[in-house]
């Protein structure tokens, strides 16, 4: 189906594009990487697939971040080597995606607000900074593995208002828009049930 060809060729896009640590401060802030998207926007795929293979991608490496530092129990680590002025630093880091980035490339990054911001600093000098910092690299680096790509283009992903349900003699289809409005494809479903908003849709084998 050209859809989930163009789909999974924006979503690959969007993989390589947040590989690199240095732009994991778009995690933090999808609206504005939406925003930014948007201008360089794929011809011939329309705003809504770009839209949504964009979020999935910013979820997929959101949840590939948490889950390397949920698995290498990074926290109670933290908690059992620092003290408390290196263990706010270490929380400080971890809540935040461009932080975690910049302490996987070895920067320690300045945790003092700036002027204008409501917050307290932490009282660590530079040297300090660096010794929480590569002990989060080490800890981190290899949970993380290889970055998420698309591999195979058998799966998309729809939010309502690209997609509808209905029953015919006593089955159930969904009707899929197509890159040429306002032309659908029609899949038969395998049993009945409900179909939610944002299901990844698996391309029939041939």
């Amino acid at each position: 189906m050209d859809l989930m060809l163009a789909y999974t060729r924006v979503k690959d896009g969007f993989l390589r594009v947040l590989h690199p640590t240095s732009a994991w401060h778009q995690l933090d802030h999808p609206r504005t990487f939406r925003a930014a998207a948007k201008r360089e926007r794929l011809d011939g795929v329309p705003a809504h697939i770009q839209d949504q293979a964009m979020f999935e991608v910013v979820h997929t490496m959101r949840r590939c971040v948490q889950s390397a530092v949920a698995n290498t129990h990074v926290k109670a680590k933290v908690f059992a080597r620092f003290g408390a002025a290196k263990r706010h630093d270490a929380f400080w880091i971890l809540p935040r995606y461009a932080p975690i980035g910049a302490a996987l490339r070895g920067e320690a990054l300045d945790p003092t607000p700036p002027p204008g911001v409501k917050g307290k600093g932490i009282a660590l000098c530079i040297t300090e900074r660096k010794e929480v910092v590569r002990f989060l690299r080490r800890t981190s680096r290899e949970a993380l593995g290889k970055p998420p790509r698309v591999h195979h283009p058998r799966s998309f992903a729809l939010d309502s208002t690209r997609y509808s349900v209905f029953e015919k003699n006593v089955r159930q289809y969904e009707s899929v828009a197509t890159l040429t409005p306002p032309k659908r494809c029609v899949l038969p479903l395998r049993g009945r049930g409900r179909v939610s908003d944002h299901l990844h849709r698996a391309a029939p084998r041939p």
